[in-house]
């Protein structure tokens, strides 16, 4: 007993001459064999979209989105700046806390420790 593959639609077959065939964006649906289920869509449809005017450059074409999430990309811009300079800026109280252990002050070595501590956080 062998299992037969059904036949693809014509609309997907790969050794199909028609250039239509081939565009993804010219497939109907319902000629695919999809059914409609009736599960009512639990969000919103989206408020803008990718312009589709294909002679702007990328960025261009991405900027009703960017409009639309403006402020969660400018609290993740800002996000990221905060927590580079903190990365930055442990190897100098790394630095600094070495540095002056090594003078013979050992009373900044706890004020160091807690200030490394608050950057890690």
């Amino acid at each position: 007993m062998t299992a037969t593959n059904p036949p693809l639609p014509t609309s997907l077959d790969p050794d199909s001459q028609d250039p239509d065939s081939q565009d993804p964006n010219s497939l109907d649906p319902d000629s695919l064999g999809f059914e409609h289920v009736g599960i009512k869509a639990r969000h919103r449809s989206p408020h803008a979209s990718i312009d589709p005017d294909r002679d702007l450059g990328w960025m261009r074409r991405l900027l009703p989105l960017i409009k639309q999430h403006r402020r969660p990309l400018l609290i993740g811009a800002v996000s990221g700046v905060i927590a580079l300079v903190l990365q930055v800026a442990v190897p100098a109280v790394v630095r600094s806390a070495i540095d002056s252990t090594i003078s013979g002050d050992r009373s900044d070595l706890t004020t160091w420790i807690v200030v490394l501590l608050c950057l890690g956080l």
